[in-house]
């Protein structure tokens, strides 16, 4: 029986690198999100938005997980963020208030 390949793609993957880990409490999937939100974010100019459906499929983070770490980056000051209800579907509203990079 051979082994079977699984090929993994993704046109908006995004660094992560240890010290933004660090800075975000050692929480790796914070570090990914945030850098996937200065990914958008560079694609506009100031406020974006994404709904949770967009989000998961981008990253592979669920909705609970999603909703955890925002919370997490707003109460950090890192993030801001707004709801917003009606259309086809509800999408959150995203500002980055501060923006890590590396030198």
């Amino acid at each position: 029986m051979g082994r079977e390949q699984v090929k993994l793609h993704s046109k908006q993957a995004v660094p992560v690198s240890p010290e933004l880990v660090r800075l975000l409490n050692g929480n790796v999937a914070s570090a990914y999100f945030y850098r996937q939100l200065q990914f958008y974010a560079n694609l506009q100019d100031g406020w974006f938005e994404k709904s949770s459906t967009d989000l998961e499929r981008d990253l592979g983070i669920s909705r609970y997980q999603q909703r955890r770490i925002r919370e997490s980056l707003e109460k950090m000051g890192i993030i801001e963020t707004q709801s917003i209800r009606g259309g086809t579907k509800p999408a959150i509203r995203f500002r980055i208030l501060i923006n890590y990079c590396r030198p």
